[in-house]
């Protein structure tokens, strides 16, 4: 007995031994899946890596991109393309519309250059109010008339006055600019169509504000998408005039907005050239047709007595809304499901065309800024694995590091390598490896949550990526790689829109005059559109922080970034206002 008992006990320690050494190997191996996917978060982050030194490389690249897409078609990856946008819409009373944002008067200037004329209200046209970009002469329209024809007579030998510095416009075309922005206020209708859905809108323009006072959303067909440009116009023009007929309206013309969130050659501010079809649309026939005149010949069949005043994009759209708000503003930029920006540029800046003529001096120029590439920008394998997923490869570089649509299939990629390497899912490999499973939204309330133990997390984990029983560390490790893409693609963002900032001037470089005024920085307003900067407040807060480190405290304190809502509605609805009077009041 004692030697069974001996051997019993023999053979139960080395069992014991055997299962100590099977949970010790399982502890290492645990540790060291573990520490791998450590590893390749680290590695992660090290590839996204945005320090101050590389955001201003960014900047400067972006410059220079700017530049050769000015001077030339094809010549840089930003197209930099002209919309024909050259009067954009202001609430601040008809002086301010008279002198845009970038021709702002400098009042020093205008003092070398004209009499002091004095008006019934015993103040001089250089007296303290003069426009500086923030605040604006308060004088009637019809004094600002007065004033006109008064400069137009005195200086009838087609002398040149300066409205700021290095920047001069002729009387004839500062009487048509006074002219043409007084008579904006009354009701405009705008379509917006750049999707699987199309909005038709009525919007009710004053002096101080814009109403769209009623909406209409529907989708498009899915037929039509596929069809003739007739066949889909015929379907947006019919929808028009059912729009309109359920109102009281007087049978005159009506200007109509057009946002067409399609790649665009504008020839005019209300024409232009279908470049390419995107977003599903396959309609052949109208690529190389001017959609403009296309839809304003649909109108016309439905016996509506409307057209189109003025052919524009999102960005285009958002920029006049934010400039009849705030004067001061110069730029407009969308971070949504997509991301382009656009800015007024000075019309002896476009070298490819040259010799083009506006009334102001300048001309909104559409950034296309998506394709925007530079070897600055940190690019990892991800961001290739992506790349090669999409139908625009090689396309878009920009867009795919920034943009909503992306950034949670970038967050995915990561996870699904971490499944595949670390084992830290367990057996979910299989679930995280179908593309686009881990949306933006996803991914920001996943940044988002703030809870103990991640409840949230596990939430979506479970619901969404059919990943079970997470323990908090793991759920710890796809909050910090959410939150590394997030604050890539926020600072990446920041760092163009300060490319912008500099191209004009006003970063505080001292590059250009027109960003200072009487020596003191002037204030310049961005408008910004899309639901990843307006509902994702991470983000938000990651893109300001950088602005602040790219800019420095002080500049950083004259640069504002406004929110500006509907800019495809009823942005598009104001430039119609605009327009439509630009081309009555040159026709007298």
């Amino acid at each position: 007995m004692g030697r069974v008992g001996l051997g019993v006990a023999a053979g139960c320690a080395a069992a014991t031994c055997a299962i100590a050494a099977a949970l010790v190997a399982r502890r290492a191996s645990a540790r060291a899946r573990w520490r791998r996917a450590v590893a390749l978060l680290r590695e992660f982050e090290e590839g996204c890596a945005t320090p101050t030194p590389r955001l201003r490389q960014v900047v400067d690249a972006m410059v220079v991109e700017m530049h050769a897409g000015l001077a030339s078609d094809g010549g840089s990856k930003l197209k930099m393309l002209l919309t024909f946008v050259d009067a954009l819409p202001a609430g601040g009373g008809a002086v301010g519309r008279a002198f845009p944002t970038y021709l702002a008067p400098n009042a020093a200037c205008i003092e070398r250059c004209i009499p002091q004329w004095h008006c019934g209200l015993g103040r001089s046209l250089s007296d303290g109010n003069h426009c500086s970009g923030r605040h604006h002469l308060l004088l009637s329209k019809f004094i600002v008339l007065f004033w006109v024809a008064a400069l137009a007579t005195a200086y009838n030998d087609s002398r040149t006055i300066c409205v700021t510095d290095g920047i001069h416009i002729d009387l004839v075309g500062l009487l048509f600019f006074c002219f043409c922005h007084i008579n904006e206020q009354g009701t405009y209708y705008s379509i917006d169509l750049g999707g699987t859905n199309f909005r038709v809108l009525r919007v009710e323009v004053g002096a101080v504000s814009v109403v769209t006072s009623r909406e209409v959303k529907l989708p498009i067909p899915e037929e039509l998408t596929k069809g003739t440009i007739e066949e889909l116009f015929n379907f947006v023009a019919m929808t028009l005039k059912e729009f309109v007929e359920t109102e009281d309206v007087k049978d005159e013309q009506r200007a109509l907005g057009f946002t067409f969130s399609f790649p665009v050659r504008q020839t005019s501010v209300s024409s232009g050239s279908l470049i390419r079809w995107t977003k599903g649309f396959l309609i052949e026939d109208a690529v190389g047709k001017d959609v403009a005149q296309c839809l304003n010949e649909a109108l016309a069949r439905s016996g509506l007595n409307v057209r189109v005043t003025a052919l524009v994009n999102d960005t285009v759209g958002t920029l006049a809304l934010g400039h009849y708000y705030d004067e001061d503003t110069v730029a407009a930029v969308i971070i949504g499901a997509g991301t382009n920006a656009c800015y007024i540029e000075r019309t002896d800046a476009i070298i490819k065309c040259q010799g083009l003529l506006t009334n102001s001096g300048g001309m909104v120029v559409n950034m296309e800024w998506g394709n925007f590439w530079s070897s600055h920008l940190p690019r990892t394998p991800y961001d290739i694995s992506l790349d090669d997923e999409t139908q625009n490869r090689n396309d878009q570089g920009f867009e795919k590091m920034i943009s909503g649509i992306y950034l949670g299939e970038i967050a995915r990629l990561v996870l699904h390598r971490m499944a595949l390497e670390s084992d830290v899912f367990g057996d979910a490999a299989d679930h995280l490896s179908t593309p686009f499973t881990l949306s933006t939204p996803l991914l920001a309330a996943i940044r988002k949550d703030d809870s103990p133990d991640l409840s949230e997390v596990r939430r979506i984990l479970q619901e969404h990526l059919k990943i079970m029983d997470t323990p908090l560390k793991t759920r710890r490790l796809v909050v910090k790689v959410c939150d590394i893409v997030t604050r890539r693609a926020a600072r990446l963002a920041a760092a163009g829109i300060v490319g912008i900032l500099k191209k004009l001037g006003r970063d505080g470089s001292g590059v250009a005059s027109s960003g200072r005024t009487r020596g003191q920085l002037r204030r310049t307003v961005v408008a910004i559109e899309g639901g990843l900067y307006e509902g994702y407040p991470v983000f938000r807060e990651y893109l300001d922080e950088a602005l602040v480190e790219i800019l420095g405290e002080e500049v950083a304190q004259t640069v504002a970034l406004r929110v500006t809502e509907d800019g495809s509605g009823a942005g598009a609805a104001l430039l119609a206002a605009v327009h439509s009077s630009n081309r009555q009041q040159g026709s007298i």
